[in-house]
């Protein structure tokens, strides 16, 4: 399946580990623009500072969970050029 999504959608889905389970599914091919994937990193930052001010989480949890948001959106999905 050929799925293109954007920043709010990604947030949600990787805030989860079954969303993080699903963006790595080999049956899954997941492309979003540049801007959508550097987009979606800044509002995964955001939300990570905010769990930490509300202090649902320590620094050291936010940090973790940003990298292995960061590790599915590299195995996972695509980027692609805005023109396209």
């Amino acid at each position: 399946m050929l799925l293109v999504v954007d920043a709010n959608m990604l947030v949600s889905e990787l805030l989860r580990i079954r969303g993080r389970e699903l963006i790595e599914s080999p049956a899954l091919s997941l492309h979003v623009s540049e801007e959508v994937l550097g987009e979606t990193l800044h509002e995964l930052r955001n939300h990570a500072a905010k769990i930490v001010e509300q202090r649902r989480a320590s620094r050291e949890a936010a940090d973790a969970m940003l990298e292995d948001a960061a590790g599915t959106l590299e195995r996972g999905i695509a980027p692609v050029p805005r023109e396209v």
